[in-house]
């Protein structure tokens, strides 16, 4: 039985998946140990207005994050053009080769993951049960779980910051929906969205 070797790049691809599923593992094992299943909060199968709900508003979440981060991105303020140079060398390096239907999954794979672990797991063992927890404890694991999504990305100071931003974001999407479809879809679009975009403009730069 022959052997089949891998591209450099496919393998690059199913450490970054496997990386990313890891987070949502890691939430479930957790989960296990304290007593709570953040998988509870994703809607069943035969939920079709959940799924709906989380399909058709994360996909405009995410487009929506999007537009705000390239109109951060016009900003002139060196902190912020230095996150876009810093980031984006970083981001070539992990991405690059990588095709289209390979960059969406990992995308998905870090919607599910992180969203799992940093909304599905921190925050909602911070808060508890959203429908009766107080004001104060809302937002306390709300900022709570973003910073510690923000912490998760340190690939530079100005990054981390925005990472903060974009988990208060899926944070109150999580909140306002009672729903982590959402978050998650919002997640994997705005991630799919820029890592194409970011790829495809490098190529049409070297070419």
């Amino acid at each position: 039985m022959q052997l089949v070797m891998l591209e450099p790049r496919d393998k690059r691809f199913l450490s970054m998946c496997m990386v990313e599923l890891g987070l949502g593992l890691v939430a479930i094992v957790v989960g296990w140990i304290i007593g709570f299943d953040p998988r509870s909060l994703v809607p069943d199968w035969r939920d079709w207005y959940s799924i709906g709900e989380g399909l058709v508003v994360g996909c405009v979440a995410g487009v929506v994050l999007v537009f705000v981060m390239l109109i951060l991105a016009l900003v002139p303020l060196r902190s912020i053009q230095s996150l876009n140079e810093h980031a984006e060398r970083q981001l070539r390096l992990l991405l690059s080769g990588l095709s289209v239907a390979q960059l969406i999954a990992v995308s998905l794979a870090a919607g599910v993951g992180e969203e799992l672990l940093f909304r599905g797991l921190v925050m909602q063992w911070l808060i508890g049960d959203m429908q009766s927890c107080t004001t104060q404890s809302l937002i306390f694991g709300i900022i709570v779980s973003a910073l510690v999504f923000g912490l998760a990305h340190p690939m530079s100071i100005a990054y981390v910051v925005f990472a903060f931003f974009m988990g208060l974001a899926m944070g109150v999407l999580h909140w306002y929906f009672q729903n982590l479809l959402v978050p998650i879809v919002a997640h994997w679009v705005y991630d799919a969205i820029m890592m194409v975009w970011l790829v495809n403009r490098t190529n049409s730069t070297i070419t």
